[in-house]
């Protein structure tokens, strides 16, 4: 079937912003076979397209996607009370099954984009007994703690990573 990592594939998730973050209602993921997730926040349950039994939602909970934006709001406004070795977790829900995803603070960093060095708080969410992925994600004050930098790694040493670049104006 091939490596995962190298697959096409694109997100969605749908949602609002309420005064609680992020809300999502609806997160898809096309890749080799559309698959989907509802968010019924008033149930507090999850229900999958498919076969995957529903799951219970949790105060927070937030799908694949929406997770790395909402650390942006949360650093916004708790970044000085988020030092090295602070852990945010939250419920992370995908297409198929939901788990729990602990980011923890790494140290500030000086990373280099293609608009040149930016110092930038690294988070990592390493690979645990039930996960198979890590994640590392950069975000800067700079920019309203943005991700700027994504990189997604299997156990095998195969990587993804993502970058902001600048958009060219015309």
């Amino acid at each position: 079937i091939g490596d995962p990592l190298l697959v096409s594939r694109t997100l969605l998730s749908q949602g609002v912003l309420t005064d609680r973050g992020l809300e999502p209602a609806r997160f898809e993921d096309h890749a080799s076979s559309d698959s989907a997730a509802q968010f019924d926040h008033t149930a507090g349950k999850v229900r999958f397209d498919g076969k995957a039994p529903e799951v219970d939602l949790t105060l927070g909970g937030k799908d694949q996607l929406s997770v790395f934006v909402q650390m942006a709001a949360v650093f916004m406004g708790n970044a000085d009370r988020l030092p090295a070795g602070s852990t945010l977790a939250c419920q992370a829900v995908g297409a198929r099954a939901s788990a729990r995803w602990a980011f923890t603070v790494v140290n500030f960093e000086l990373i280099t984009l293609p608009t040149g060095p930016i110092n930038a708080i690294h988070l990592t969410r390493d690979a645990g007994a039930d996960q198979d992925t890590t994640f590392d994600l950069w975000l800067a004050p700079e920019t309203g703690y943005l991700p700027l930098r994504i990189r997604i790694a299997d156990n095998n040493g195969n990587f993804v990573e993502q970058e902001w670049q600048p958009v060219d104006k015309p």
